[in-house]
């Protein structure tokens, strides 16, 4: 490590100015004062609990959209898709991020306890919020780089294929229909970044979201909706819109209350 940090620091003295970075940066204004905060000016008390995936498979997370979460009264609850076979007790809405379910596809198949258990919270009106893998995750199956296929949640009717082709870009989303996260009428940016596309969408199925820049799920949509579920392939930070986190606690909320 000590031979990484000497190559590291011998690299970028040679090819650095580092005193005009220096005298640039002095030479930058004031940060703006921030007009409209993001956080509550006292975190909310806890209304909700929230269970998020969180295992070898789904492990990318803003870490501020937790914390916005937790800020406006969510508890979060920790579960695995690999290793638990049932939901965290007396949660109100499941958060499914992003991850590598394509490397994982057979033990999660395997878990045929937690398949059933997300099937059925979906079907029961939860609110669902999944991202990129867990988009993957709530189709009905993955075919993997070797054509092999692995049942899914089957929550979304169709299927997630792997190609060799990465695609990385910024989004850019017109929201058209009210969601557990945002309202018609607002706008979302986020980004994507997978090697996987989904086939067999169904003609009537609904999205959320009109894109502007991006491929999305259909090439001009994303945020599939289904009963109550949003999923979909770009990743969002809630800062970004204020009413996200408080949405989704909301959705959570109506849902406990049923």
């Amino acid at each position: 490590m000590e031979k990484f940090f000497s190559k590291t620091t011998s690299f970028v003295r040679s090819n650095v100015d580092l005193e005009a970075v220096i005298r640039i940066a002095k030479s930058a204004p004031e940060l703006p004062e921030v007009k409209h905060p993001i956080y509550p000016a006292k975190k909310h008390p806890k209304t909700v609990a929230i269970g998020v995936a969180f295992d070898e498979a789904f492990n990318f997370y803003y870490s501020g959209n937790l914390d916005l979460l937790e800020a406006y009264g969510a508890e979060l609850k920790w579960f695995s898709p690999i290793h638990d076979k049932v939901l965290p007790a007396d949660v109100n809405g499941l958060y499914i991020g992003g991850g590598f379910p394509e490397m994982l596809s057979k033990e999660l198949e395997a878990n045929g306890a937690m398949l059933r258990t997300i099937k059925k919270a979906a079907d029961s009106g939860m609110p669902i919020y999944a991202e990129c893998g867990g988009l993957m995750y709530l189709t009905d199956s993955i075919v993997d780089f070797e054509g092999k296929s692995f049942r899914m949640a089957g929550v979304l009717h169709a299927k997630t294929v792997m190609v060799k082709k990465v695609l990385l870009n910024y989004a850019l989303a017109e929201v058209t229909r009210d969601n557990p996260l945002s309202k018609a009428g607002s706008r979302l940016r986020g980004h994507e970044f997978h090697s996987s596309k989904i086939v067999d969408v169904p003609a009537d199925a609904e999205f959320a979201y009109t894109l502007r820049r991006g491929e999305g799920i259909d090439g001009k949509h994303d945020g599939w909706l289904q009963q109550n579920v949003l999923a979909s392939y770009m990743h969002v930070h809630f800062a970004q819109e204020a009413n996200a986190a408080p949405n989704f606690i909301a959705s959570c909320r109506q849902h406990r209350h049923k």
